[in-house]
């Protein structure tokens, strides 16, 4: 156990080349920033509307309103924009309490053309080994279409995929709704020229700079340069 221990210290000392994890997940980066940063959250305020008047920009919500000199929006605005094809996914997080026979590497996805129930999986415990609980653990994240009864669709894709018929000590079932946008030629082209153009609103999103957390941290680090 001690030497599983010092194996541990020294995998989180090593982080692979692209790829990245946070201990407790990214809602870590959210707590962090709301404790060093130097600004105001304010949480859960539902915007029911944004104005353009000559003190500033006013976001107004049932709860009250907030004047800014400038805003950065990272919604879909609904309108033209809600045009825009979005695909649900359900995320099922399959752990057992000992090693299984498994391939090494980050996991697989599964083209459209096979008509498969899931869209692949992802070998959590050999991708980031450092949060392995136990010396011996296997965790798996199944990815699919959002679904009716994911976990039997999940284990059955791992029985027939990776001939794991074992029982899971562990699953949990994650939905989330239209969180893909499915870009076309020359997307950001057309969605930027929906956009309306004042001159103290920066435009971002997942529907603009793509859905991956490196793609979120540039167009936010680019935007911020700008301001």
């Amino acid at each position: 156990k001690a030497a599983w221990k010092e194996k541990r210290r020294q995998e989180r000392r090593y982080v692979p080349s692209g790829l990245f994890t946070l201990k407790n997940g990214l809602e870590d980066l959210c707590h962090h920033l709301a404790k060093k940063a130097d600004i105001r959250f304010v949480p859960k305020f539902s915007v029911d509307m944004v104005m353009k008047q000559k003190e500033g920009i006013v976001v107004k919500s049932k709860d009250g309103s907030l004047l800014a000199d400038h805003v950065v929006s990272t919604v879909i605005l609904p309108g033209k924009l809600s045009s825009i094809q979005r695909k649900s996914l359900t995320v099922v997080n399959v752990a057992y309490r000992k090693k299984l026979s498994i391939p090494k590497g980050f996991g697989y996805l599964i083209p459209s053309t096979e008509n498969e129930t899931i869209k692949g999986v992802i070998f959590d415990s050999v991708v980031f080994p450092q949060q392995n609980r136990h010396p011996e653990e296997t965790r798996l994240t199944v990815i699919m279409d959002q679904k009716v009864g994911p976990e039997p669709i999940a284990l059955d894709a791992l029985a027939r995929h990776l001939q794991i018929t074992t029982a899971p000590d562990n699953i949990y079932v994650h939905e989330y709704p239209n969180a893909i946008v499915q870009p076309h030629l020359f997307h950001k082209e057309k969605v930027q020229a929906m956009l309306p153009r004042w001159e103290n609103i920066t435009w971002l999103g997942t529907h603009l700079n793509g859905v991956s957390l490196n793609d979120c941290v540039l167009a936010s680090k680019l935007a911020a340069e700008n301001l």
